[in-house]
């Protein structure tokens, strides 16, 4: 949804979908999904804030942008916690609970930032690759600064997809760092196209495992579909990324 809505309106999509896991008898629910969203946002801004940092060690990134994400994350992190901690009951410990629970269990909030810093990881891969399919010099600093860069500039998205953002954020940062203004076009446009894909490929993967099936049969076609269309894009992806050297 957040690729086709602007302004991340697909997150009240995301609480909506994420509420029905609570159970329609438990209270509250609405509450505690944006609660445990909340906590997902913060922990995601503190493992995007260490490729923020290296962007800004290695490369044309702007030094505030580190601290408003730092600033946002201690902010965010320190008062919840405390929030949570005074409040036990009410609509307060429902949103703030999640808060709560991860400061009581160090090993789910550790698991917690491990599947963040995967998704992460992943994507400054991601980054990484187009680069050095296109012949960047120093692709992996060049990853960086284009991860970075995205993180910076998508963090209030008014348009969908992002479109355009992506890809003049990464343009003038490459171009800032000597890269040709062709490889740095070229770049914006395959790193967005590969986030556009992986966006849709897990949205429409979403899609089918939540419909419901009138039958046991149909929901196993329905997921073998979606496996095959996923490879297909992820393929897509990948030859997109190759090209170009090829050529």
């Amino acid at each position: 949804m957040n690729t086709f809505l602007p302004a991340r309106l697909g997150e009240a999509v995301r609480v909506g979908l994420f509420s029905k896991a609570f159970g329609r008898d438990q209270s509250g629910r609405t509450l505690m999904a944006v609660g445990a969203l909340g906590a997902v946002t913060a922990a995601d801004s503190l493992t995007q804030s260490l490729v923020v940092g290296a962007g800004a060690a290695v490369g044309p990134v702007p030094v505030w942008s580190l601290a408003v994400l730092g600033g946002f994350v201690i902010c965010a992190a320190g008062a919840a916690v405390l929030a949570a901690r005074r409040f036990r009951t009410g609509r307060p410990a429902r949103v703030l609970g999640v808060f709560r629970t991860l400061s009581d269990s160090p090993g789910r909030a550790a698991l917690l930032f491990g599947w963040l810093g995967v998704a992460t990881a992943a994507r400054l891969a991601a980054a990484i690759a187009v680069a050095a399919s296109l012949g960047i010099p120093n692709p992996v600093e060049a990853g960086v600064v284009m991860c970075a860069v995205v993180i910076v500039a998508t963090a209030l998205p008014l348009m969908p997809g992002n479109v355009g953002v992506t890809s003049g954020a990464i343009v003038l940062a490459l171009h800032a760092q000597g890269v040709p203004v062709v490889s740095a076009v070229a770049a914006g446009l395959v790193f967005h196209a590969v986030e556009l894909l992986a966006g849709i490929v897990f949205g429409i993967g979403g899609t089918l495992a939540l419909v419901p099936y009138p039958s046991v049969a149909l929901r196993r076609w329905s997921l073998g579909f979606g496996g095959l269309l996923g490879a297909a894009l992820l393929a897509a992806s990948v030859g997109t990324a190759f090209v170009p050297q090829l050529t």
